[in-house]
């Protein structure tokens, strides 16, 4: 990268590359790359590759690290971390991390998305109600997936990251 297109690699750029590594060659090439870099690997990098592998031990050493961090108020690294943690089904500690949150007043901005639509941009959030064809919109989508459910499609619900019902995690999709 640096002799080809002259660029210095930053940290995002290794933290794809131990992303690649995990999924594709496993955690220790991964582990090889985070200890050679120019800089000390983060908790993030060390979440990701314990998402990728399922290393549970991992996850635990990379939250108590996490934790010990007094001052740090990025909720990201806490909804990685719960998010992992949901993904094992280990809902437990998605409490713990969420308390953790709250005891430290970190709280997680809502997300939105935005669609244009005839050079009009609709901007939602994922519980919003309030946008006008919002009724329109699910009945759209409750016939759609009416349609894919006929043909044999199964949604995914690996990533559905909340304790609840099958049939309910599925109707949130």
């Amino acid at each position: 990268m640096t002799q080809i297109y002259e660029v210095t690699p930053k940290r995002e750029h290794y933290a794809s590359m131990v992303d690649v590594l995990c999924q594709n060659r496993g955690f220790d090439e991964a582990e090889k790359l985070m200890a050679q870099m120019p800089f000390e690997s983060d908790v993030i990098m060390w979440f990701n590759s314990c998402r990728s592998h399922k290393n549970h031990k991992l996850t635990k050493e990379a939250a108590n690290q996490l934790f010990n961090m007094e001052e740090f108020r990025d909720a990201c690294r806490y909804i990685n971390l719960s998010n992992i943690y949901a993904v094992a089904g280990q809902w437990d500690n998605v409490s713990k991390v969420k308390k953790v949150m709250r005891d430290r007043g970190v709280s997680k901005v809502p997300a939105y998305s935005w669609v244009g639509i005839k050079h009009q941009t609709h901007v939602f959030s994922a519980t919003d109600k309030s946008h006008p064809p919002t009724k329109k919109i699910l009945g759209k989508i409750d016939a759609l997936t009416m349609q894919m459910d006929k043909k044999g499609y199964k949604p995914d619900i690996t990533w559905a990251l909340h304790d609840m019902d099958k049939d309910i995690t599925i109707e949130f999709l």
